[in-house]
């Protein structure tokens, strides 16, 4: 895509990006949609890695956008590994499919590969971030926060020295409160929220 452009996010587009998220993962995994808050949030966490957080920009117009923050890897003798987690990435409904996405993987991983980091993870769709190296947890004897392994947490190592086996904390960047998204999400445009039978259960 040649005039996309990919860039650091502005202040003054930070209610519209949050609009982009929304559109992007309404009805996706489960009704209506969380993720915007998640952004609006993480701009504020002093777990969020500022530096690894991008939007695209096409043809002068907000195409989309990703975000990092620092999450952890608990060993099981209680000692904690620092890794950056990916997401969310959110595109344009209108520009889902074109490559958006890819482009602000590909631009962001070697800036963490670079800057030290030991790894990154992911909750995701093992079909599309396995095109970029991602690998499933379990392969390094990675669980989630509960003790389980899923195929949806996935992994990228940058250091093969790096132990990441244990289990993952996304840590409270991550978290929030139902009464907190509804608040939220009562700023934006009315939408009806569906059920779908290909959200998670």
């Amino acid at each position: 895509m040649p005039n996309l452009i990919i860039r650091p996010e502005k202040p003054t587009e930070y209610a519209q990006m949050e609009t982009l998220v929304r559109d992007a993962f309404w009805d996706v995994y489960h009704p209506g949609a969380a993720e915007h808050l998640l952004v609006h949030n993480l701009r504020g966490a002093s777990a969020c890695l500022r530096e690894f957080c991008f939007a695209a920009e096409l043809d002068g117009e907000l195409a989309g956008g990703i975000w990092y923050a620092l999450s952890a890897i608990e060993h099981s003798d209680g000692r904690k590994l620092a890794v950056p987690s990916l997401g969310p990435i959110a595109v344009a409904p209108a520009l889902q499919k074109s490559g958006v996405g890819s482009a602000l993987i590909r631009h962001t991983l070697p800036l963490l590969r670079a800057a030290g980091h030991p790894a990154v993870v992911l909750f995701g769709n093992p079909a599309y971030y396995g095109r970029f190296g991602f690998e499933p947890g379990q392969n390094a004897g990675l669980a989630a926060c509960d003790g389980n392994f899923y195929d949806a947490l996935q992994v990228l190592r940058f250091s093969a020295d790096a132990d990441l086996s244990g289990r993952y904390l996304e840590g409270e960047a991550y978290n929030f409160d139902p009464a907190e998204l509804e608040a939220f999400d009562a700023q934006f445009p009315p939408r009806e929220k569906h059920v779908l039978p290909t959200q998670l259960p």
